[in-house]
This record gives structure tokens, sequence and C-alpha cells, in this order.
């Protein structure tokens, strides 16, 4: 599955403005994984396609999208000089800032264009189910996860995406789709 760079950005954005007005408060990167996480897991459920595209990782905090992650890293100031140069925007700017390590303020609303009505439905009910638990509340909710367990357990970083959505036959449907796409862009590739 292809990572969806822009749709990345506009959640954060998203999710940030949504904590923001329902709590008064800035949001903090576990808070962001984890409403990401749950997203793309009920939308693989619900529609059979992602939407981000990330890849999930089983780190002690729980599930984390691994190159969400690495966006909110680079806004931080970790070097990543990849993600650094992805992130410069028309503004010559990333669209948010990090401060105290791990909290998020978006420097301008999100363009929920971008999204899908799917996207923006799950999206919704993710954040309405999980918003009222406190960011390692969340975490330890994450942790039930069967494909974080069986990842973390094993020690393996990359978490099995026919466990993160919990059905062998869907998983199968879109990873042949998934083929499919990819030698539809090889063929029109120059």
């Amino acid at each position: 599955m292809p990572f969806n760079y822009r749709k990345a950005i506009e959640a954060i954005l998203l999710f940030a403005e949504k904590e923001k007005n329902a709590y008064s408060r800035d949001i903090d990167f576990i808070k962001i994984n984890k409403y990401c996480y749950f997203s793309e897991q009920q939308h693989l459920k619900a529609y059979l396609k992602p939407i981000f595209g990330d890849t999930y990782c089983a780190l002690p905090e729980g599930p984390v999208p691994s190159v969400i992650y690495d966006i909110l890293k680079a806004v931080r100031g970790d070097s990543n000089p990849f993600m650094e140069s992805m992130l410069v925007l028309e503004s010559g700017q990333a669209p948010f800032k990090v401060y105290d390590r791990f909290r998020v303020v978006p420097l301008r609303p999100s363009n929920t264009k971008v999204f899908s009505e799917s996207d923006l439905e799950v999206m919704e009910s993710v954040f309405k189910r999980y918003s009222a638990y406190e960011s390692f509340a969340l975490s330890e909710i994450s942790h039930g996860e069967p494909a974080w367990k069986n990842a973390f357990q094993n020690c393996v970083n990359e978490m099995n995406f026919e466990e993160i959505i919990g059905d062998k036959e869907a998983w199968a449907y879109i990873s042949q789709k998934e083929q499919e796409a990819q030698l539809i862009r090889a063929a029109f590739q120059p």
C-alpha cells in the first residue's frame, strides 16, 4: 500500500484541532499515533482500503504508524533530512509545530478535502470513542490489540496487517488489489 503523505499531514492537523476544541489542550504524539492506528484499522475492516497506507510498528507505547511518527519527530527536530524536506510546503515551513518534545500545535486548519467521506466518518468515530482517555490510558488500551501483542512478545518490529484487521480473507483481498494496482502503475511508468 503506498503511503499517503498528504492525508497523514492533514490527519495530524485534524486530530490536533479536534483535541484542542474538545478539551482545550494540545495533543501529544501518543494520541495522534493511536488515533491514526485505530482509524486505519477501522477503515481497513469496514472499507477494505487504508486511509494512510502506513506501516505499523509494535513499540512499548503500543501500535505506532512508522512514517507518521517519523514526520512528528522530524518536526520536533530529530535529524531526518528526507522527512524535513517533505515537510517544507509552499509556506516554507511545516504545517504544525512541536513543543515540550511531544505536544503538537497546528499552524493552519486541516484541509479535509483530501479525505473521502469514509475516511472522515471513521476518523470522527475513532475520535469520539477514544478522545476522553488520557494518553497513557489509550496506550494501555492499544496493548490489547492482538497484532501488537504478537509482534511485541515475539520482538518483531512490524505488525502484521492480517492480524491488525483480524480477517484473513479481507487481508487477502486487499493484498490482491494492491498487487493489481502496482502492476497497473508499473505499466504506465516511462
